[in-house]
C-alpha cells in the first residue's frame, strides 16, 4: 500500500476516483491526488467507501490502520491453511511480519473466535503424524509440543497410542540389522538410541533385560578378523591376550571368546 500517512497533516480530504479489483480480496483505490492504495474488500464494506467517496484525515487513518490489521489476520489464515498452527507459532510469525503487539493480540482473539486456533485438534493431529510418520516417542513429542507453547491435554492424546509395541518393533528391527556388535554392546546402543527417540529408560531396560542376542556368528567373524590382523605382530600367548582383550572390550563374553578362540 502506498504510504501517505506521514503526509496526512497536509491533507484535508481525499476523493476516491475509482476502484479496481486486484488479486484475491483486495482492491486498488485511486484517489484524486494521483495516489493509489490497496485495501481489502472488508475495509471498503466496513467504511462504506462505495457510497462515501470522500475521506478526511481521521477516516483515512482509521481505514489504513484497520487494513493493516486485516493484512496480518489474512496472512495468519494463509499460514494456518498450509497446516495447523499453535498460538505461539502465529504470534512469532506475525511479529516477524512487523505486526505490532496490540494487533497481534487482536488477531489471535479473532482467530480463536473464528475457530482457526483449535488446540485440541492441533495436539491430536500433531501426535497422530508423529506416530505414523516418525519413530519419535512420547517424551520427545511432549517436549516438542511444550516448545510450541502447548502444555495442557497432551498426555490424554499420547495415551491413545501403544508405545510399548512401538518399542518392541524398534528393538527387533535393530537386532535384525545388527552384524557387528556383541550382545552387551548392542543392548547399550539400542538403549541409548531409543532413549534419544523419546521413550522411557526404565521401560526400554526392562524389555532388553529379557532379550538375549545370539552373537556367536558375529563373535567368530570379529575374532578371525582381529586374529588375522594381530598375528602379523604377535605370537602365541601374546596374540591370545591381545585378541581376547580386544574382543572383551567390545562387549563379548570372555568364556565365549576363549572357547571360540581355541576352536578357530
Amino acid at each position: 500500500m502506498y504510504d501517505i500517512i506521514s503526509n496526512r497533516k497536509k491533507m484535508f480530504s481525499l476523493k476516491i476516483i475509482k476502484f479496481k479489483k486486484d488479486k484475491g480480496n483486495k482492491y486498488k483505490i485511486y484517489l484524486d491526488n494521483d495516489l493509489i492504495i490497496d485495501l481489502y474488500d472488508d475495509v471498503i464494506v466496513k467504511y462504506n467507501l462505495i457510497s462515501n467517496k470522500v475521506i478526511n484525515n481521521k477516516l483515512f487513518e482509521e481505514i489504513t490502520t484497520y487494513n493493516t490489521f486485516l493484512d496480518g489476520y489474512y496472512k495468519a489464515i494463509k499460514l494456518i491453511n498450509k497446516r495447523l498452527r499453535t498460538k505461539k507459532e502465529i504470534e512469532n510469525y506475525l511479529a516477524k511480519q512487523n505486526i505490532n503487539k496490540k494487533d497481534i493480540d487482536k488477531i489471535i482473539d479473532l482467530l480463536e473466535k473464528d475457530s482457526y486456533l483449535n488446540q485440541d485438534l492441533y495436539i491430536k493431529s500433531y501426535i497422530n503424524d508423529q506416530y505414523n510418520l516418525t519413530l519419535n516417542g512420547p517424551i520427545k513429542i511432549k517436549k516438542d509440543l511444550n516448545n510450541l507453547g502447548i502444555n495442557n491435554n497432551i498426555d490424554e492424546y499420547l495415551n491413545i497410542y501403544n508405545w510399548n509395541d512401538r518399542i518392541d518393533k524398534i528393538i527387533n528391527k535393530k537386532i535384525k540389522l545388527n552384524n557387528k556388535l556383541s550382545n552387551n554392546a548392542l543392548k547399550t546402543k539400542i538403549l541409548n538410541d531409543i532413549i534419544y527417540m523419546g521413550y522411557e529408560k526404565e521401560v526400554i531396560e526392562k524389555k532388553l533385560s529379557i532379550i538375549e542376542v545370539n552373537d556367536k556368528d558375529i563373535l567368530v567373524k570379529e575374532l578371525n578378523k582381529i586374529k588375522n590382523k594381530y598375528e602379523k605382530k604377535y605370537k602365541d600367548n601374546e596374540l591370545y591376550y591381545r585378541v581376547t582383550n580386544f574382543l572383551y572390550k567390545k562387549g563379548f563374553n570372555i568364556d565365549d571368546i576363549k572357547r571360540y578362540y581355541d576352536e578357530n
